[in-house]
């Protein structure tokens, strides 16, 4: 009969739940809110050194530079503009459906000027378009300790991230059909009012009570993240395979980012926009012979809602740039996930390395 020992137990209990969370994100796909960028977080277990025994304190510091970029993809995946994202065009006459008790009787009064006109896609729709840019640092600190009694290291990590966007090269273009081109008078009438009233949009958006739609940077501190990590080795004596690392992490993050602008359009949060929020993360290494390395990770983040004045939709069919409403309400984040596989050519020369 053969006897497990508590290392192979502990692989395959940790084999168990690593496969089990790949699952879980797979699934949870599905009901992730959209993301501005996919850019690291400091605490991603990409960005780990390696961890010494012999060396209880470490300080590592990492930069990513992001290039200039006018597209990605919305929630359907489908390449739009940066600013098209959410939505194909930005909608006037959605802007002015169900207004605030205040703001009736202006909302009523442009809406008779403007002859009554319906939101067909294009009448008082205007398309955005820029680009955007992100580069960030991150500076951090670990302290690395053996407990007794205890399998594998367990380190102490404090993540610093400084980061830098920008929003750049804004065009709105009035998609409003010429007057010209319609053939019921009523049409002509309507299009020939809401044209004349897009020459000046960002000027009569801000009178309304919109954002404003310059473009937009900003520098400074991202969300802290203090971490504990556990990494744990297990030697193998197979013709191919030298090494399996197990490693997990737990944390929280503080946030020490400036929130984004209610009355900037544009305006990015530098971290989780004013939200704490609990990492979690586990994964595996396994190392080959000829300096090859193969892994995998997941990593899970739950944030925690955040109270605060927002710029919110009092009817459906409202779009994501053009919200004329503010008032008090509770963000909920939810769980936001990533999941890495991962083929590396492990310091092939001294301690470069290679990954895809």
């Amino acid at each position: 009969m053969k006897h497990e020992s508590s290392g192979e137990r502990l692989f395959m209990l940790y084999t168990k739940v690593l496969c089990s969370l790949l699952v879980v994100a797979c699934v949870a796909r599905t009901t992730m809110a959209f993301a501005p960028s996919n850019n690291f977080r400091p605490y991603d277990q990409a960005l780990h050194f390696e961890a010494v025994k012999k060396r209880p304190v470490r300080l590592s510091f990492a930069l990513e530079n992001g290039f200039k970029e006018s597209h990605g993809r919305n929630t359907h995946g489908q390449v739009r503009n940066i600013l098209a994202v959410h939505d194909d065009s930005q909608s006037l006459l959605a802007a002015l459906n169900k207004p605030l008790p205040a703001m009736q009787t202006t909302y009523t009064n442009l809406w008779q000027n403007l002859y009554h006109p319906l939101d067909d896609g294009q009448m008082g729709n205007a398309s955005f378009n820029g680009s955007f840019k992100q580069s960030q640092m991150f500076f951090s600190a670990a302290y690395q300790h053996a407990f007794t009694g205890l399998p594998g290291l367990f380190s102490l990590r404090l993540h610093v991230p400084v980061v830098a966007k920008k929003v750049s090269d804004i065009a709105i273009t009035d998609l409003t059909p010429d007057p010209a081109s319609l053939f019921r008078p009523t049409l002509q009438l309507q299009a020939a009012a809401v044209q004349a009233y897009m020459k000046n949009f960002e000027a009569n958006v801000l009178s309304l009570g919109g954002p404003s739609y310059g473009a937009w940077q900003r520098t400074g501190l991202g969300d802290i993240a203090c971490m504990v990590d556990w990494q744990v080795e297990y030697e193998q004596e197979k013709q191919n395979l030298k090494l399996v690392t197990l490693f997990a992490q737990l944390g929280v993050t503080i946030p020490t980012g400036a929130s984004s602008r209610v009355d900037d359009a544009f305006s990015m949060p530098m971290g989780f926009d004013g939200a704490w929020g609990l990492p979690l993360g586990i994964g595996m290494h396994l190392d080959f012979v000829n300096h090859i390395r193969a892994g995998v990770d997941v990593d899970f983040v739950y944030l925690f809602d955040k109270r605060a004045v927002r710029r919110m939709k009092t009817d459906v069919g409202q779009t994501e740039f053009l919200l004329f409403n503010k008032g008090d309400a509770t963000k909920e984040h939810g769980l936001q996930w990533q999941f890495h596989l991962f083929l590396q050519a492990f310091k092939v020369v001294s301690a470069f390395s290679a990954k895809v």
